[in-house]
């Protein structure tokens, strides 16, 4: 919703009989902001997507993940066989298969999943520089940091976060880091020019 400037109206719609109605609209003062990208802008996110596809920014994740899972599948297997590690958490003469999942999935894959995540996010940020990079050699470069700067500032985004904090948990570099990748980006264009 924030993607598309306020050239319709979305209040339009009908009432309980069916009949088209008008809601009223809101008298706004010149001075005041309008949301969202204009054409251009919405031309440079969609060559940034183009990115993507062009890229194979989703089909490799997911390879990625079949394969991740069929190793958890078989490291379960094995795992759930392991009379020993039960019986370090108190099962003795007993094998719960529930309490060997539990076992397994807590204690065994969080850390092994932490470093997975780790790994996860730092692909997909590169990904999303790699996608920035394609807007950028399509002659988007003005447009997308423009919309960008827009999105952050109608969806309310902080534009600061810290790089190692970001790392760890964002899946898209913070709004300062696209730009000057997307400045550099270019600066290396135009040189080549």
């Amino acid at each position: 919703d924030t993607l598309l400037d306020d050239t319709c109206n979305p209040m339009l719609g009908l009432d309980e009989n069916g009949n088209k109605r008008e809601f009223p609209v809101e008298e706004v003062s010149s001075d005041a902001k309008k949301k969202g990208c204009n054409q251009e802008e919405v031309v440079a996110v969609l060559g940034h997507e183009l990115g993507h596809w062009y890229h194979g920014h989703v089909w490799k994740p997911m390879i990625l993940n079949q394969f991740l899972i069929l190793g958890m599948f078989y490291t379960f297997g094995i795992l759930v066989k392991n009379k020993k590690m039960l019986a370090d958490f108190g099962f003795v003469d007993e094998q719960p298969t529930l309490i060997s999942l539990l076992v397994i999935f807590q204690f065994i894959f969080s850390p092994f999943n932490r470093v997975i995540s780790a790994l996860s996010i730092y692909i997909t940020r590169c990904f999303e520089f790699q996608a920035d990079r394609f807007a950028v050699g399509l002659g988007k470069g003005e447009k997308l940091q423009s919309s960008l700067i827009k999105l952050v500032t109608d969806n309310l985004s902080f534009p600061i976060a810290d790089r190692l904090f970001s790392m760890f948990n964002y899946s898209h570099p913070p709004i300062l880091e696209r730009l000057a990748a997307i400045r550099e980006e270019m600066a290396k264009k135009s040189k080549e020019e």
